[in-house]
């Protein structure tokens, strides 16, 4: 038993319900039996998975995912239970057209492996079992064998008439072994099926019957295995045997169902929804005492007491090679037109018990001794290979063996494992010597010269072996090993070498030797080797005779007696591409001689062939580069056997945590690559695939590299849209990237952006900053646009376009009125004018250099306005008035006027008004006067005739508004508002009554102080004066 791992690829046989339990031709479930024998037919091994120790029949063998290879359905990690069958990769190719072919006819679900995995394998099954059946009732045995699908020896549906249903006449003669005259009697088959026979069938004491009970005997000692039901487990044991009991009696009781040993060969059948019954038959349970190496496997309770069903054991007590099974019932009852879980099937259990035993007959180990050639010349040496091999599927542990050569036979030395020790004739290897080569296949080979006594079948050697196997059970034999000696030709063949490794598509060269060490000329000696379909001849010397398809005819000339080398014959032949296989090559001589009699002499040769997985290396990108978009993706690859390749590309996002598949299918070693959907990152790799059809070579970027798909960010710092610009100008713009900005390019367009020109190309940069001189006075004044454009390493590109006018005019500006050198006076208005050929900001009025004010245009090109200037705010005398015009692009003009102000008046007066101002009752205290404004203003002017001369009455009121804190609590600052009235007077003597007359009066004097909280005392004197407007 070994945990073997098993490659995607490989194929499974499910044998649970979950998979395996269709019957839409037939039920699946057992025609899965024949599925395997089919393979084994053709020389495809198959893995039979049983976990050891599982608890219960349907405990879980392994886990795999897998695709069903019918319906391409998906399987996730499924719990493969039932012992299910796997067929390894390596042999995928060849399994896969046989699986097809049978799948037309049965309802056999299997799996391809979607991952590695690993699963328990109870043995490997090498070839198809040779079944026999019990004439007695045969019908009962064929029914089960044609259900699955498994055929007789000679390919065709079982019948009554089958080769291989055995009378007790032919078990007498031989049936189950080789030629009488042969001392050591091989067996012909590996299982022998007996449904039903009687006591009187198996008692007579006429030489047939006695016969028969020892061919049996013999059948099952030197290793073949029986499985019995029904009354054939009474008769044979009690009467041909005992083979596993010391005591054994009929009981056909019990009724609940129990399976004691789950992790047994013959014991996997899953569970069905109704539990079976006990079936009915002569014999269907009985108790017994079992010897050693026997024991039960399942068993019926009723009560506290357990009833055998189902028993096995090796020859009586591990005393033989052979092993034994009985299980109860006369006849299943079934339904192959009905799933496996069909309340009509429960009997199926029973049925894969007994198929099982088919499969296992070559599966358990069996250890034989063999001699090549078999045929040799009679009084001549030669030269014997003996091969100690296992003939089943499993390892024999725990073995050892003795081998005495006969008197005639001389040791070679030449062991392919030492022998422990060597007395005499006697060769011994124990258990230590032996560990770890006794699985299935050659556990050692040697060679002897023989030289045989008398013509006919020669003893050449006796042999004892002991072992053990995975399932608890003993086996040893004590047999021998014959030759055959023959007083005519005695015709020899070697192809060499006898195994040899080669790569695909390599030459493979054997020579094939023809010899005869008879005493009579080899006649009519013809040469047919028969090569594997997947090679292809080349060339062979001497030429061949015909070749048809793969087989290559030799007609050769007669082999002269005594010559053990006549002839060679070189063949040399192609191996396949992309394979990894071992191929076992057969070459046949035929030949006569005057005896007359007729020979046919096989030798065999193996060849591995090992293909090589191709080779492969990235060249681009390997690692720290920045990929655009369009890149080339390139490799260098080679197979080692010279395959043809395909290649596979897969990237991975995330440091090669997972890979995602581009492309496959290429033949060229170069990709281009559209990256424009990816995101920019810095973690990407590249692993390209190479494929010869069967292996895989990759390799991965060594590190990872950029792709940049991101294009550059570029804004714009000065100017700002829509401004003005005038001479010399830096243009400043900033650009980043999230790997790097090359340069960014500025440019100007004059006719809407249309069309762009060149102003410069930047590829420095400071903190990201991008700028360049642009000489506006090159160009003429107007609208245009400015363009930035900042290019990645990828050619990505971000462009931001803005609006600019090129102002390099200057406004003009002008003083309308009143003229320049004019005399003012009160207010005057100034009516000013500004011109600019594309946009006026504004217009700012200085007097004497002081701004006073600034007319905002609006981005008009002409403005005409008037300000008001009040000249009594300034002083008398001259006075300098400029107008400064701003167009939008900060151009500038100017013009200025002088103007004389005269505002004194001719005649005069002061009013003095005095007294105390009273806090309103509605308004709080006083604590403290924050602010005491004064606002003197003229209501009327009169003038009237008197002895002095005109009087010019004035009239007017003062306000006094008094801001002070006050002693409340709820506000703090309060406002009153008075005023007062005055009346003054001023003698002009000469004035004219009618005299258009403009007053001015000025605030000359004010005091104030709080008399007390409610009153305070003012004190204003006004100067009043009059001229002639």
């Amino acid at each position: 038993m070994a945990v073997e791992y098993f490659s995607p690829g490989s194929y499974i046989i499910p044998m649970d319900t979950t998979y395996q339990n269709g019957a839409a031709i037939d039920t699946g479930m057992i025609s899965a039996y024949g599925l395997v024998y089919a393979l084994l037919k053709q020389g495809i091994p198959v893995k039979w998975a049983i976990k050891p120790g599982k608890t219960s029949v349907d405990d879980t063998d392994f886990i795999a995912s897998a695709q069903d290879i019918q319906t391409s359905a998906i399987i996730n990690s499924h719990n493969y239970s039932g012992g299910p069958f796997i067929i390894d990769f390596s042999y995928a190719a060849l399994a896969l057209p046989i699986i097809q072919s049978w799948q037309l006819n049965h309802s056999v679900t299997v799996h391809q492996a979607t991952a590695a995995f690993t699963a328990p394998v109870a043995m490997t099954l090498r070839r198809a079992p040779r079944i026999s059946i019990e004439e007695r009732n045969a019908r009962v045995i064929i029914k089960y064998l044609n259900s699955a699908g498994i055929p007789d020896s000679n390919g065709n549906v079982w019948t009554t008439s089958s080769p291989d249903v055995l009378d007790h006449a032919t078990i007498a003669n031989y049936g189950f072994l080789s030629s009488a005259a042969d001392p050591c009697k091989r067996l012909k088959y590996d299982i022998f099926l007996s449904a039903h026979t009687n006591d009187r069938d198996w008692s007579g004491n006429n030489p047939v019957e006695v016969a028969a009970r020892d061919a049996l005997d013999t059948f099952l000692r030197i290793g073949g295995m029986l499985h019995a039901t029904c009354h054939s487990i009474q008769s044979i044991e009690n009467i041909v045997g005992p083979f596993i009991t010391s005591t054994f009696s009929v009981a056909n009781q019990g009724d609940t169902f129990f399976v004691e040993k789950p992790d047994f060969p013959l014991t996997q059948a899953v569970s069905t929804p109704t539990a079976p019954s006990r079936p009915g038959g002569a014999v269907n349970t009985w108790t017994a005492t079992y010897l050693p190496s026997a024991q039960r496997l399942a068993y019926f309770r009723r009560g506290t007491l357990n009833y055998d069903f189902l028993a096995a054991g090796s020859y009586k007590g591990g005393t033989g090679a052979g092993k034994i099974v009985y299980e109860g019932g006369h006849e299943y009852t079934y339904d192959m037109k009905k799933p496996y879980t069909h309340t009509a099937n429960t009997d199926m259990i029973f049925l894969r018990y007994l198929l099982n035993s088919v499969l296992f007959s070559v599966g358990k180990p069996r250890i034989a001794l063999n001699a090549s050639p078999l045929n040799i010349p009679v009084g001549f040496p030669s030269n014997v290979v003996f091969s100690l091999d296992n003939e089943g599927g499993s390892e024999a542990t725990s073995a050892s063996v003795t081998i005495t050569l006969a008197p005639f036979a001389t040791y070679n030395f030449d062991a392919s494992i030492p022998p422990t020790s060597i007395v005499g004739q006697t060769l011994t290897w124990d258990e230590t010597a032996l560990s770890g080569h006794t699985g299935p296949g050659t556990i050692l080979t040697f060679t002897a010269s023989v030289t045989p006594p008398s013509p006919g079948f020669n003893t050449v050697a006796s042999y004892y072996t002991y072992y053990d196997d995975n399932f608890n059970e003993s086996y040893s034999l004590n047999y021998c090993t014959s030759i055959q000696a023959t007083p005519g030709a005695a015709p020899f063949l070697d192809k060499t070498p006898a195994y040899q490794t080669v790569n695909p598509n390599n030459m493979i060269t054997w020579s094939i030797t023809l010899g005869n060490y008879g005493t009579l000329s080899l006649n009519n000696v013809v040469v047919k080797d028969t090569l594997p379909p997947e090679f292809t001849f080349v060339s062979a010397v001497p030429a061949p005779s015909s070749i048809v398809g793969n087989v290559i005819t030799w007609n050769m000339p007669p082999i002269p007696p005594l010559n053990p080398a006549a002839y060679t014959i070189t063949l040399t032949v192609l191996a396949p591409p992309a394979t990894t296989r071992t191929f076992i090559n057969q070459v046949t001589m035929t030949g006569t001689d005057t005896s007359p009699a007729s020979y046919s002499i096989t030798d065999t040769a193996e060849v591995s062939i090992i293909n090589r997985p191709p080779q492969v290396t990235v060249l681009n990108p390997n690692g720290g580069e920045i990929i655009c978009n369009g890149t080339t993706i390139t490799w260098v690859a080679s197979d080692p056997d010279g395959d043809p390749l395909t290649y596979k590309i897969q990237y991975s996002t995330d440091g090669g945590a997972s890979y995602n598949t581009l492309v496959s299918g290429l033949t060229a070693m170069s990709y281009v690559w559209n990256t424009s959907g990816l995101p920019s990152s810095g973690n990407y790799l590249i692993k390209v695939i190479a494929s010869d059809g069967e292996l895989e070579g990759e390799n991965t970027s060594d590190s990872t590299f950029t792709i940049d798909n991101t294009p550059p960010a570029v804004s714009w710092i000065s100017p700002i849209n829509n401004s003005f610009i005038k001479g010399y100008i830096t243009l400043k713009a900033s650009a980043t990237d999230n790997v790097g900005v090359t340069e960014t390019v500025f440019e100007y367009s004059n006719d809407g952006g249309i069309n762009y020109n060149l102003i410069a190309i930047v590829t420095t940069s400071f903190d990201n900053v991008y700028a360049v001189s642009f000489d506006t006075t090159l160009l003429p004044d107007g609208p245009y646009k400015l363009k930035v454009t900042a290019f990645d390493g990828c050619s990505n590109t971000t462009a931001k376009i803005l609006d600019i006018v090129i102002d390099n005019t200057p406004p003009v500006v002008n003083i309308v009125s009143p003229p320049d050198g004019s005399t003012v006076s009160e207010v005057v208005d100034l009516l000013i004018s500004a011109h600019d050929n594309e946009c006026l900001a504004k217009v700012d009025i200085y007097i004497d250099d002081v701004l006073v004010h600034t007319e905002i245009v609006g981005n008009d090109t002409d403005i005409q306005f008037i300000y008001e200037w009040d000249t009594a705010q300034f002083a008398e005398g001259a006075h300098v008035v400029k107008a400064v015009a701003t167009d939008c692009g900060g151009l500038t003009a100017e013009t200025s006027h002088t103007y004389i102000i005269d505002n004194l008046p001719d005649h005069y007066t002061q009013i003095l008004i005095d007294g105390t101002l009273e806090i309103p009752v509605l308004k709080p205290d006083v604590e403290k006067i924050i602010n005491f404004e004064v606002i003197a203003e003229i209501d009327s002017i009169k003038t009237i005739k008197t002895l002095e001369g005109t009087k010019v009455i004035i009239s007017g009121h003062v306000t006094f508004e008094v801001t002070y804190s006050s002693t409340s609590d709820d506000q703090k600052v309060h406002f009153a508002h008075f005023t007062k009235p005055f009346l003054g007077y001023i003698i002009w003597p000469e004035l004219p009554l009618d005299a258009e007359l403009c007053p001015v009066i000025i605030l000359e004097h004010k005091q104030y102080h709080l008399l007390n909280p409610r009153t305070i005392r003012k004190s204003v004197v006004l100067f009043v004066g009059i001229k002639l407007c």
